[in-house]
């Protein structure tokens, strides 16, 4: 059986605070019958939103990936909630005669998104003090003075000089 998807990130409950999806989601999967193992293959791809962690400027990052995921009986694989072994990440489960794919669909986008987004590598990021974005170019904040104590010997040096108030 194929499927072509070009859904609305709504149909996949792909909306969060920290990203917008900003095209559908596009794909091609084949499901095949191996034994009582349906195996589903294809590709998936969309466009998603996120904010540079330096500049906080929007940063669109293209997913595009395939997919390869393997669908156990529940009576052959383990109970809902049970923690897989390393490498069965791309296993999921079903019971009865129905398939209902669009909750891996989505943790299979969600799993793209980088943890530290960035508009650029080189991205300076804002200013401490001024918050100006310092990409476009210098401030005119005076350096950063603040003296820095010297570094600590030990751990036990650090606990010692912590205050609680």
């Amino acid at each position: 059986m194929e499927l072509t998807l070009d859904h609305r990130p709504a149909y996949f409950d792909l909306v969060g605070e920290d990203y917008e999806v900003v095209e559908n989601i596009r794909g091609h999967l084949t499901f095949r019958l191996i034994n009582d193992d349906v195996v589903m293959t294809g590709r998936l791809a969309t466009k998603i939103r996120m904010k540079c962690i330096r500049c906080l400027e929007p940063v669109e990052i293209p997913i595009d990936r395939e997919v390869n995921l393997v669908f156990l009986p529940r009576a052959k694989g383990k109970e809902p909630g049970e923690m897989l072994n390393p490498g069965e990440e791309e296993t999921s489960f079903y019971s009865g005669h129905t398939i209902y794919p669009g909750e891996d669909i989505r943790e299979l986008i969600l799993i793209d998104l980088p943890d530290y987004p960035l508009c650029r590598p080189s991205c300076l990021g804002l200013c401490p003090h001024c918050g100006a974005d310092l990409n476009r170019g210098d401030c005119g904040c005076p350096p950063d003075t603040t003296p820095t104590e010297p570094e600590s010997k030990s751990w036990k040096d650090k606990i010692k000089k912590i205050h609680l108030s």
